[in-house]
Order: C-alpha cells, then structure tokens, then sequence
C-alpha cells in the first residue's frame, strides 16, 4: 500500500488563488479591487451552479482578509492563517453547513460569538454553506447582526438556489453570480490534470480531445463534476483511456447518432429514423436522453442558421462544428423550429408514460413529414395569383377548381368586393369592358362532373332594344328589370341587392335618373360614389351599347314596382308551448350549442318587437 493516501483531483487540484479560479473573472477582479482598496462589504452572497467555486472563492476570500503576506491582492498560502484555513482549523475562520444547522439557535449563538474580537486574524469570517436552507426564524434571527455587524465581522454566504433566500438577506449582501465553466475550458484543465498523474495516462491521441469533450459536457458546466468523472474513468480504464469505455460508463450519446438522426428527420428518411431509435433500444440508451441531445443539437442548428457567425459561441469541438454547419446547409429555419415544437409536446407526453418509445416514434415521423408542408402564406399567395401549382392532394380533373365549389360556379379570379380597392368590378375589365364571356368560356371547359353553365351575351335577353328617351316608362322598367337579372347572373350580388331597391325614371341625354326609397338613403350614397357610378356605367354600356351617366335620386313615400302599401296584418295566431319546442329541437345550432353547454329548458318567454317609429 502507498504510504501517501490518495487525494481526489477535486480536492488536489482545488484552486488556491483568485487566478485559478477558472471562468468568474467577474467575481475574482471585483473581490481583489475590494481587497486592494481596502473596501470590505460586511456580507457576501455567491450564488450559482454547483461545481463552479463559490465555496474555494469563498475560502480565498477570507486567507486574502487574514494573511500576512498579502502579494497583489492574492494570498500567500504560506503564513500560518493561511494554512489553518486551507486545512479548516482557523479559529476565526467558521464554516457552517446551514443544511444541518437550520435552526435558530445555531444562529443565535452564532449572533452571540460574533461580537468577541478575532484571536488571531484581523477579521472573523463566517462561510454559511447552502444558506438557502435556513429557515425563516434563523434568517430573521440574522437580519440585526448583517445591517450593523462588528467591523471585524464578514459573513459570506454561498448558495445554488438564490430565489429561496430571503429578500430581507438579500438586500444586506453584496452579490455575485458564479457562471457555468465552459466546456472548452473543463477540456484543457483535464489535460492540465492528465499531466499531473502520479501515473502515466494511455489515451489514443485522436481520441482524447473527445473523451475529454464527453466529460466537461457531461459536467454541465461544473468543474468539480467534471473532475470526478475522469477519476472514474481512469478507475474504469486502468489507466488507458478509451472513447467506447467512457460512453459507455458515461451513458453519452453518440454526436454523430444524433447527427445522423436530425439529417433523417430533415430528409424526411423514415427507414433510418427507425433504425437510430432501434439501435439506441439495443445499447441501452435512454430515450429520453437522446431526445434531450436532440433537442440540444437542434438549437445548435437554430444558431448557425439565425447567424454562422455565432457557431464559436457553441463550443464544439472543430469536428461537431464542421458536421454542424453541413446539416444547418441541408434545412430551413421553419423547419428547425417546426420539429422543436414537436419534440417540446413529445418530451411532456413521455415524462409519465411507460410507453416513452411509441410516442417518440410516432413523433419522430410526424417531425421527418415537417419538409412535406406548406406555409399558409405560400398558399394564401398562390391562391391570390391564381397558381395551379399548389401542392395539395387534389384529382388532376378538379385540381383547378377550390375543394367545394361546383365546376359551373368556379372562376378562375379572385372574388372583388365592391367597397375594396381596385379599379374595375367583378366581371369588368380594367378597361371597361366585360370579362363574362372569357370567364364563361372557361367555365364550359371545366371538369367537374356537372353540366356547365350556359351563357349568352348580357343584352340578348333584351332584344337588342336599348335604352332611349323615347321609351315609355313600362318599356323603360322592364329593360331595366331584364337588366337587373343580367347583372344579378354573373357579378357580385352585393352590387345587385343594392340596385334591387331602384326604380328608372327617365333618360335625359347621357343621363340615366333612377330613384330610390328614402328610407333607403344609405343604399343611394353607395350608389353616388364615384367608383361604384362608373362600374354601373361600364355595366350599361355592356348591355346596351352606349354609356350613361347615371343620377340617383331619394324620394320620400315610394314604393318598388309591384309594391302596395303595407296593410294591416292580421293578428297571428297563438302558438302552443308544445310546438315552440318541436322548433327549437330541431333548430340545428340550439342542439350544436346543447351539446357544448348541457343544460336543459326551464322557461319560454315571447319577445314583443319594438314598436315602429
């Protein structure tokens, strides 16, 4: 047996300066300024993940405030309160584990020996490890003693949960957030370790930047984590280290499996999806887990595509890099983000499912069918332009047609509406004239099953007969209700309601008087409009070969043709309870909204109308 008794690497090579300290340049250059300036806040606060020094920070603190040998604001390490620190028997240096001292007596005799002078250093340094876990009372008991504590008191407070302490700590510390190490710099403080073996470590060099690359992730950005791995790994391998052995005691995930199966999910490659997922079931894998580096590698993906300038802030290695920026190539961003989506609903649904490979292979072929769909703006827009390419599953006879519409009453322009903005109504064209017999035409020509609508010149019904101030006013109103069925055929029926309700008076040279009810005003200033006046002018000018400027007028007490006054009504007869709710049981929206809200009928009231002014 070694007459030396062996030392984890975490404990040997556990930093004894601020400059080893490895990433939280943030913390060490702040604390050594405080140190320099002679500027000593009464309470610390470390917080941040495990692993990355708050505690070791926390022990160079208090040597830098104790040692006689201060040297750039670093500790000497070599006086004697520097090494009774270092081996934890420094009178006036107190650790506290606050998750075995919770109580408030702990802090009361705390409080109480707080107020004798140090014994041997300048100042008497309290480190509370975990301080999260104090209770209420004993941070309460703290709150007098952390606003005006002795000047040779500090307390340094370290903890990986800071949103459970108390605000009332909180805002009597200086804080400082320790970060997570960066892989790249756990790799080269292993090798650092490696050269300092008491026994000499095998490693394939090809291989080692890996292995060491395994461990740092898996560390997830803990330096103490990290070291204790390689300890076992080097436990494991006796002392040759190899890439299959550390995955395999490791449980890593391949970087290339997971490549191989986001490139599969990207070329909609559903054979070698499944056979990644079956490989993973074999070794052992947790499904899980490779859908966390999925996830993982996904974001990678999302970064390089946003900007290829940040892949150096991923901190890959150069290979992963390089096979990163060739699969980033092979997608899209909307894709990336589709997929992730996916995986965020699979990842809940297999939290308590024993089923967890199921639902991620159906999830997965729900994620590879992600390049097989359309963006509704794409289609939107191809629908607006009139494209026939549009990638939807329909027949080659009904592909020109919108799914629903009979082949008779397809067109092949967007609908207008007659208050938007465009120049010309359904049916005219930009110039004036009529589009009806195009869009007829090609309206025989579809294949729908159905029998095509016929249609004929607008003015063939009226007998080739136009309008003229010789007309008398029968002639004049049946051109112009044969005009109305015309238009009402083939334009927006908006256009033809609104007409519906005028009545031609006469025809005084290029002007044609028609007149509306006044009750129906509004009807007559959308007819008054500029645009919609020329739309009607180009619509007769269609029908009857001549153009007239036309004039709407609103008269009081008119009637339409065929109108009589409105006479009394006769009472309606009563109507039985029995028979209001057969109506109501088949009224298909009272069911609709019974079935979504149950409930039942409990009373029947009539509604009397208001009464007309």
């Amino acid at each position: 047996m070694a007459s030396n008794p062996y030392i984890v690497s975490a404990l040997k090579h556990r930093p004894s300066t601020f400059a080893e300290v490895l990433a939280q340049e943030h913390v060490t250059r702040t604390l050594q300024n405080s140190l320099r300036r002679g500027k000593i806040a009464n309470a610390y606060l470390f917080s941040g993940p495990r692993g990355t020094g708050k505690t070791t920070t926390a022990r160079i603190l208090a040597k830098a405030l104790n040692c006689e040998n201060l040297q750039d604001n670093e500790p000497c390490n070599r006086c004697d309160s520097c090494r009774m620190i270092a081996h934890g028997n420094h009178p006036d240096v107190l650790e506290i584990d606050a998750a075995s001292n919770t109580g408030v007596d702990n802090i009361r005799e705390l409080r109480e020996n707080a107020r004798f002078t140090p014994s041997l250093g300048r100042y008497k340094i309290y480190i509370i490890d975990e301080s999260h876990m104090l209770s209420i009372s004993a941070n309460n008991a703290l709150l007098k003693i952390l606003e005006e504590p002795p000047p040779h008191c500090c307390f340094i407070f370290a903890t990986t949960e800071i949103h459970k302490v108390m605000p009332t700590i909180l805002s009597r510390c200086q804080r400082y957030p320790f970060r997570r190490i960066p892989a790249s710099v756990i790799v080269e403080q292993l090798k650092k370790v490696l050269r300092q073996q008491d026994e000499l470590v095998a490693a394939d060099p090809a291989e080692l930047d890996t292995i060491l690359y395994l461990i740092a992730r898996s560390a997830e950005g803990g330096l103490r984590d990290a070291l204790v791995s390689l300890d076992q790994m080097l436990a494991y391998c006796s002392g040759r280290l190899t890439l299959a052995e550390v995955r395999e005691v490791l449980g890593a995930i391949e970087f290339d499996q997971v490549d191989r199966y986001v490139r599969a999910l990207i070329q909609h490659d559903l054979p070698v999806i499944l056979d990644v997922i079956e490989s993973l079931t074999a070794q052992g894998r947790e499904i899980g887990l490779f859908l966390k580096e999925c996830m993982q590698h996904l974001r990678n993906l999302a970064v390089v595509k946003v900007s290829a300038a940040q892949v150096e802030l991923l901190d890959l290695p150069e290979e992963y890099t390089r096979q990163l920026l060739e699969t980033a190539a092979m997608t899209t961003l909307e894709q990336i983000l589709y997929i992730t989506d996916q995986f965020w609903e699979t990842e809940y649904r297999m939290r308590n499912s024993p089923m967890a490979r199921l639902i991620f292979e159906l999830a997965s072929i729900k994620a590879a069918n992600a390049g097989q769909a359309v963006k509704v703006e794409d289609l939107l827009k191809r629908l607006s332009t009139g494209s026939p390419s549009i990638p939807l599953d329909i027949p080659p006879a009904a592909s020109s047609l919108s799914p629903g519409i009979p082949a008779a009453k397809a067109h092949s322009h967007p609908v207008e509406s007659l208050f938007d903005g465009n120049t010309h109504s359904p049916g005219i064209g930009p110039a004036g004239k009529s589009t009806r017999h195009t869009q007829a035409a090609s309206d025989t020509g579809s294949t729908g099953g159905e029998t095509p609508l016929e249609t004929k010149p607008a003015g063939a019904s009226l007998s080739n007969a136009a309008l003229n101030p010789a007309a008398g006013a029968d002639s004049l109103a049946t051109l112009w209700n044969h005009f109305l069925k015309e238009i009402d055929n083939h334009i927006d029926p908006l256009l033809a309601a609104v007409l519906q309700h005028s009545v031609p008076l006469e025809i005084t040279g290029d002007s044609l008087r028609i007149a509306i009810p006044a009750a129906n005003a509004y009807y007559g200033r959308m007819l008054e409009q500029p645009r919609n006046r020329e739309i009607l002018s180009n619509l007769i000018y269609d029908s009857f070969g001549k153009k007239y400027t036309l004039r709407v007028e609103a008269r009081e007490d008119m009637t339409l043709p065929g109108e009589t006054e409105p006479a009394a009504k006769p009472a309606a007869p009563p109507v039985s309870r029995e028979e209001v709710m057969n109506k109501i049981e088949q009224n298909k929206l009272f069911n609709k909204l019974m079935d979504e809200l149950p409930g039942r009928i409990i009373q029947i009231k009539p509604v009397t109308p208001p009464a007309k002014p």
